[in-house]
């Protein structure tokens, strides 16, 4: 891949060349090092885009999971307490 030919007004990209051999894991190990981001997506190289809101929806089902994730928590505590509901104002909110 001729590396040249890509565009980033935004500069944010960042290309890591290795030469040695092929191994996914040094690979991806490598890019974690010098990512600045809120988000680090590990995508194959043959991953093909086919839809330009792929991020965003993996990004809104990653909230739905955590959302999901404290309110099971909320649940457990609740049982743990005897079924107790704690006060209004420290309740999960979405």
């Amino acid at each position: 891949m001729d590396l040249s030919k890509i565009h980033d007004p935004s500069e944010k990209l960042k290309f890591i060349v290795d030469s040695s051999d092929f191994n996914f894991s040094r690979i991806n190990n490598q890019a974690a090092k010098v990512a600045r981001g809120e988000y680090l997506v590990f995508l194959n190289d043959d991953t093909e885009v086919i839809n330009g809101e792929w991020l965003s929806a993996m990004l809104n089902v990653k909230k739905w999971v955590l959302w999901e994730e404290q309110r099971a928590r909320h649940e457990i505590e609740e049982l743990q307490n005897g079924g107790r509901k704690r006060p209004r104002s420290s309740r999960i909110r979405r």
